[in-house]
C-alpha cells in the first residue's frame, strides 16, 4: 500500500540518530572542499527510485541547478547546525551541468519550475548512501548501496 502522509513541521518527530529529514537540507550551503568555493545553496532534491537522492543545488548568482548525488564519496560533511555541506565531486560533474544549460538554450522558459522535492513529501534520509568503486570487485564500479 503507498500513501502520502502531510505532516507540520513541528509536528514531525525528531530524526532517528544517523539519519536527517531531507528537507531540512533544503537552504544548506554547498561548498567544494578542495577549492572552499560556493556551490550555491540545496533549493530541492529529485529521488529517481535509485540508492541515493540526487541534491538540486541552485548558484547564488541564478542558472541552472547542480545536480550532486547525495552520496558519502561526494557529500563528505553535512552540518546542519552550520546549514553547510562540503563537497568532493568528481572531476567534471559540476560542469555537467553548464553543458545542459547550453545544450536546452532557451527552452527553460518552457519548462515548469522543477518542485522541492516529492510532492508534499518529507522524506528521511538513512544517512548518505555509499557510492563508488568496490575495490575487491572492480566489475560492480559506479555501484551503490543504502546504509
Amino acid at each position: 500500500m503507498n500513501g502520502t502522509v502531510f505532516l507540520n513541521r513541528a509536528a514531525r518527530p525528531p530524526a532517528p540518530d544517523g539519519e536527517i529529514w531531507l528537507s531540512d537540507l533544503v537552504g544548506c550551503r554547498v561548498e567544494e572542499v578542495r577549492t572552499g568555493r560556493e556551490v550555491g545553496r540545496v533549493t530541492g532534491w529529485q529521488d529517481f527510485a535509485g540508492p541515493a537522492v540526487t541534491l538540486e543545488v541552485t548558484p547564488d548568482h541564478g542558472g541552472q541547478p547542480v545536480l550532486v548525488p547525495y552520496v558519502r564519496a561526494i557529500c563528505i560533511e553535512v552540518d546542519l547546525a552550520a546549514r553547510r555541506i562540503r563537497i568532493d565531486p568528481p572531476e567534471g560533474l559540476l560542469e555537467l551541468n553548464a553543458v545542459r544549460a547550453a545544450v536546452e538554450g532557451g527552452r527553460d522558459a518552457e519548462k515548469p519550475p522543477a518542485p522541492e522535492g516529492p510532492a508534499g513529501a518529507d522524506l528521511i534520509a538513512n544517512g548518505l548512501a555509499e557510492a563508488g568503486r568496490d575495490e575487491e570487485n572492480p566489475a560492480e564500479e559506479g555501484a551503490a548501496e543504502q546504509e
